[in-house]
């Protein structure tokens, strides 16, 4: 098993690998492959760790001497980066009240230049983040290293005021720090990402956010307003921490937090409705197909085919209320997956995007290895593969069953899988994830379980 820990050659800081991370996957992958085909530990030096792609041009000191005092943008651009923010994020997350917000945004502007200059508030603090956010979405190229938007995230971060001044103020201040923790998991700061997002949890639940508050004693607007800002909590919170590869810390138990209603968007409440089913499956693998070591769970395979039918499940309702009525023309000659990827990611390089083209050089290096690997390994027989032999074998063995060779269309369940390249999301059918979730019914599976409990031992 691959060492669950990966030192940078800048600084010497080993940074831990999670057991569900896709990133800490994808690194243990090129570690090991290296190790292999090499028979040397993967040197480290052109990979890239947390927080280093992008230079805020900050060091988190927040004396007098360095707040960034660069005049805030007129109003109607500042208009065009909030529209920017409200057409990319706001159909996926609640970052703002649009009524409130627009309405200090007008009192705002209506200071003079030097009391504006002045302004400390915490819906200051909220207009410089969803500015930040604007002007990356718009502005895609950067300055070297540091990103579009950080002149007003820096200064946000400058002027943010401790937990106990937050507290007072709970709706907003959760407001700031999703939008702070999105912004950061955008930049690959994915250890301050998952900071920021655990003290939102943290004062929304304070809060009693995530319970169902009463709408007679609180008023529909508030009611309303809190439960936006709880499921944009535990969606981010869900997913910053499973990129993380870290344990969920909120249980679904105690959360009955209702949805918030859209008027007029009953697309978007499914919308919402499917996104808080996908992080509870995300929850369910990191709880249930990873043990709390971090290795697999010894029940592993039937956990594994209980997610796949929670997801074949949310597939069919993202079918039905999204349908994608695609040209046929759109499946001819389309490039493999690699090509494909390849393509999405120079796209992003050419944009500026840093991460993007440490992700593809990662990639590139792992292509090579496997070449090479797949040039020098011996040959496997084809047409066959390898499963246990009869269906009632018992706990008392030592180990798996013996084996014999079967013919791959003896298995059950198994249907052979069209062979194109079209790359769509259609490659994969319900009917065919239903087909390898119910392969995994066989008796002879439980092999694998004592195989595991025998290793750990």
């Amino acid at each position: 098993m691959p060492s669950r820990f990966c030192t940078s050659a800048s600084n010497g800081q080993p940074y831990f690998l999670g057991s569900s991370s896709n990133w800490s996957f994808s690194r243990q992958v090129l570690s090991v492959t290296h190790e292999h085909v090499c028979q040397s530990p993967l040197p480290t030096n052109s990979l890239l760790f947390d927080g280093c792609a992008y230079d805020l041009g900050w060091n988190g000191s927040r004396t007098a001497q360095t707040l960034d005092s660069r005049p805030i943008p007129s109003y109607d651009y500042a208009i065009f980066l909030i529209n920017a923010v409200k057409f990319h994020c706001g159909q996926m997350f609640h970052l703002f009240e649009e009524d409130e917000f627009m309405d200090n945004m007008q009192t705002f502007y209506s200071k003079s230049s030097t009391d504006r200059a002045e302004e400390d508030t915490l819906w200051f603090i909220h207009f410089l983040v969803v500015l930040s956010f604007g002007k990356s979405l718009i502005q895609r190229k950067n300055q070297g290293k540091r990103p579009s938007g950080a002149e007003f995230f820096v200064r946000a971060l400058q002027l943010i005021p401790d937990v106990t001044a937050l507290c007072k103020q709970p709706i907003m201040s959760t407001e700031i720090l999703c939008c702070i923790a999105w912004y950061y998991q955008a930049l690959d700061f994915r250890h301050a990402a998952h900071n920021f997002i655990g003290q939102a949890k943290s004062i929304a639940m304070n809060y009693g956010m995530h319970t169902d508050m009463p709408i007679m004693d609180l008023g529909p607007g508030l009611v309303q307003r809190c439960r936006k800002i709880w499921w944009t909590v535990y969606v981010l919170d869900r997913q910053m921490t499973s990129l993380m590869g870290l344990p969920q810390s909120t249980l679904d138990e105690g959360v009955y937090c209702q949805l918030p209603s859209y008027p007029g968007s009953a697309h978007r409440t499914a919308a919402l409705s499917m996104q808080i089913k996908f992080a509870r499956i995300i929850a369910e693998i990191s709880s249930t197909v990873y043990g709390a070591n971090g290795r697999l769970n010894k029940k592993f395979v039937l956990s594994t085919k209980t997610v796949l039918q929670s997801i074949v499940a949310v597939a069919d309702e993202l079918r039905n209320s999204f349908p994608l009525h695609a040209d046929e023309r759109f499946d001819e000659s389309q490039s493999p997956w690699l090509e494909k990827s390849n393509n999405i990611l120079e796209e992003m390089i050419a944009s500026g995007n840093l991460i993007a083209e440490f992700r593809k050089n990662e990639m590139q290096q792992l292509g090579e290895m496997l070449v090479e690997f797949e040039a020098t390994r011996p040959r496997a027989l084809s047409g066959f593969v390898t499963a246990p032999a009869g269906s009632s074998w018992q706990h008392t063995n030592t180990g798996p069953p013996r084996s014999v060779q079967v013919d791959k269309d003896s298995l059950p369940g198994y249907r052979v899988l069209p062979k194109d390249n079209s790359g769509q999301a259609e490659d994969l059918t319900t009917q065919q994830i239903i087909d390898v979730v119910n392969s995994l019914e066989w008796e002879d599976n439980e092999w694998m379980s004592l195989t595991m409990i025998e290793e750990e031992t």
